[in-house]
């Protein structure tokens, strides 16, 4: 009932504002946690608080998907992957910012909502059917040798999911997962 709220959101006016929400929110659970737990806050040498050390120590990526009979929205700040895989093959859905090495942008950075990126897909988008979405860390693209490869792997998720059903997918995966760390 709220349909042209949600989609104003999701624009481009919208998208800044959530991904200002969604830092906002996320650092003062932070720092709420640590005062009403009582747990140490970093300070500065005249003893104020040092906050940005403190989200320091929590940071952290941010994957998210919204999925309505229409559309597919995508949410991404910093690394991973949000993938979207049919019988016609795999497609990235979100280029996010790729640094060097293991630096990555994070929800602890300042201004962190300027580096989410985001997308709405109309859910007319390719015939393939039945699609799948995959979200993942970058932990597990790191996993394999090349994209080609990674790509590959997606695809086989889905061709499982086809085969056996999402139980038996979701029963095995996190033996998978472990698997794949263990050999990537």
């Amino acid at each position: 009932e709220k349909r042209d709220e949600l989609m104003r959101i999701l624009t481009r006016e919208g998208k800044v504002q959530l991904a200002q929400y969604i830092e906002r929110t996320w650092k003062d659970c932070i720092a709420k946690f640590h005062r009403e737990e009582q747990r140490p806050i970093p300070t500065y040498d005249d003893g104020r608080e040092n906050l940005p050390a403190l989200y320091r120590m929590y940071g952290s990526t941010l994957l998210g998907a919204l999925i309505a009979p229409d559309f597919v929205f995508v949410f991404q700040l910093g690394d991973g992957d949000i993938v979207r895989m049919d019988d016609q093959g795999v497609q990235n859905l979100v280029a996010a910012n790729k640094l060097l090495g293991v630096e990555s942008d994070s929800l602890c950075g300042n201004d962190a909502w300027k580096k989410a990126v985001s997308v709405l897909y109309s859910r007319k988008w390719g015939q393939g059917r039945p699609y799948f979405l995959q979200l993942s860390t970058d932990g597990f693209a790191n996993s394999f040798g090349s994209d080609e490869e990674f790509h590959k792997s997606c695809g086989e998720y889905l061709q499982m999911m086809k085969q056996y059903g999402a139980d038996a997918v979701q029963e095995n995966l996190a033996s998978w997962l472990a698997e794949t760390s263990r050999l990537g």
